[in-house]
């Protein structure tokens, strides 16, 4: 269940920001991608691919901390855009910081991979500090990348 939960998950990642990027560039952060669609139906593919990564991701974590990195992750579904009101803005910045911040925490509380974290924590903070381009649609690629691979080496 690990493997087809990863393989969907990774599937979908590449899938929805592959075609974005190659057409639209890399935005400034994967939720921008939302804002570059006027009709409903392709605006509703960003919810699909955060419903997409985060129900995967939980499963194959399949312990608490990670199942709640990814139901934290999929209240992107729910508000995808932070530029509608105060409370979206709220839940949207939420649930992707708390997602992607207790992936990490999963990764050291149950496959003791304190590098990868590390090195992402330095990736983050050197990104926001030295105002690199688009530094947050690259903290979100490594987020997940990261948590793939810690779990790919350590359930497969």
């Amino acid at each position: 269940m690990t493997t087809i939960c990863l393989i969907i998950a990774i599937a979908v990642f590449v899938g929805y920001n592959l075609p974005i990027a190659l057409k639209y560039g890399i935005q400034r952060s994967i939720s921008a991608t939302y804002n570059l669609f006027d009709d409903p139906w392709r605006k509703s593919l960003y919810s699909w691919f955060i419903v997409g990564i985060g129900i995967p991701l939980a499963i194959a974590f399949s312990k608490p901390i990670g199942i709640a990195a990814g139901i934290l992750l999929c209240i992107d579904f729910a508000a995808p855009s932070c530029r509608r009101d105060k409370l979206q803005e709220f839940l949207h910045t939420f649930g992707a910081n708390a997602g992607m911040g207790l992936g990490m925490v999963a990764l050291i509380v149950y496959y003791h991979q304190w590098l990868p974290v590390f090195a992402f924590i330095i990736f983050t903070v050197a990104s926001i500090r030295f105002k690199m381009k688009n530094h947050t649609y690259w903290i979100e690629t490594l987020a997940f990348a990261i948590v793939v691979l810690g779990i790919i080496i350590n359930k497969l």
